[in-house]
């Protein structure tokens, strides 16, 4: 289920309106469906969260919403999405109103879920490096678990991509890593570990030193200008190469050009930004008009973002040369 130039060129149509008409276009959804997780990685925290999730019908309903509000790209995310039971439903839905559907996951759950997830377009699986070092980062056979999904997913025509948390553990594993993008034919996001944990306000205790992770990062843009399976562009590793010292504030598509889906149903701009009380942007589309509720979202101007995907968003909707050519020819 690998898209097609021709539509994604297609898809470049509500881009050209949201920039030329300033029209708000909820085309790229992020949506934490749940907070449960079968993992306790050491740079999150989200599983020790406990929070209300949406129902079925909810969801659904939010879902036949976005698709005539010109929704195009829904990713879905924990905790660990394929805990929910009704996951399968969710998916078929998205597929039907011919949205891409991306789940990210540790793959622990998806050789027995494989026969719900048929119309899935991608899985972003984790993956932080040789099996020591991910199982220690993220609990015991969470390597072999995220290889297994991968294999499972090439076997049944579901595209394959990985996520990689830089941290003090994996830096010099990068190598390694892209080893396996190539036999997966996939590309690899990367992002860094947080100062603090993922969802949560404790210090993270595998934040990598500055002078290394800057290390890495440099070392992934030389690397980049020969191997295709790193899905960051230049400006996105260049901006992360910064991160989080001296950052330009982006004009965020949050808001503009999508949004987020909390646990519970509630608007916010993404998951990074860390002032949601200021923004007026606690309206829940369980209890009200999605539209109405996107519509409220403010503008914002955010150097906090350390999210790799939507740090390429907001480039792309700034029409850089290079960003563009990354998203319609790279993959």
């Amino acid at each position: 289920m690998v898209m097609t130039l021709r539509k994604k060129i297609g898809f470049a149509i509500p881009l050209l309106n949201f920039l030329l008409f300033k029209k708000k276009i909820p085309f790229f959804i992020g949506w934490m469906l749940t907070a449960r997780c079968n993992k306790q990685c050491k740079y999150c925290s989200i599983w020790d969260r406990r929070e209300a999730e949406l129902d079925t019908g909810t969801i659904i309903a939010v879902v036949r919403q976005l698709s005539r509000l010109g929704t195009k790209f829904i990713s879905f995310s924990g905790g660990e999405p394929l805990l929910r039971d009704d996951i399968g439903e969710i998916i078929d839905c998205v597929s039907h109103h011919k949205m891409y559907v991306k789940i990210n996951s540790n793959g622990a759950l998806f050789a027995q879920k494989i026969h719900r997830l048929r119309k899935l377009n991608e899985i972003k699986l984790s993956l932080d490096g040789p099996e020591e070092i991910q199982d220690e980062l993220r609990g015991k056979g969470s390597y072999r678990e995220a290889i297994a999904a991968a294999t499972d997913a090439k076997r049944n025509m579901i595209k394959v991509s990985f996520n990689t948390v830089l941290s003090a553990h994996n830096l010099t594993c990068l190598g390694f890593i892209l080893d396996i993008a190539r036999k997966f034919e996939a590309k690899v996001t990367f992002q860094p570990a947080t100062p603090f944990l993922l969802g949560g306000d404790k210090v993270n205790p595998v934040t990598p030193l500055q002078n290394d992770y800057r290390r890495a990062i440099a070392i992934l843009i030389n690397t980049k200008k020969m191997n295709k399976h790193i899905a960051n562009s230049f400006s996105g590793l260049a901006y992360l190469y910064r991160w989080p010292y001296a950052v330009r504030k982006m004009h965020c598509y949050g808001g503009r050009f999508g949004c987020r889906i909390e646990v519970n149903g509630a608007l916010s701009h993404c998951g990074v930004y860390r002032h949601k009380e200021d923004s007026g942007n606690l309206q829940n589309c369980k209890h009200s008009d999605f539209k109405l509720a996107f519509q409220r979202l403010a503008e914002i101007y955010c150097n906090e973002c350390w999210c790799a995907p939507d740090i390429e968003i907001n480039s792309l909707i700034s029409l850089q040369p290079e960003v563009l050519w990354n998203s319609l020819f790279s993959g």
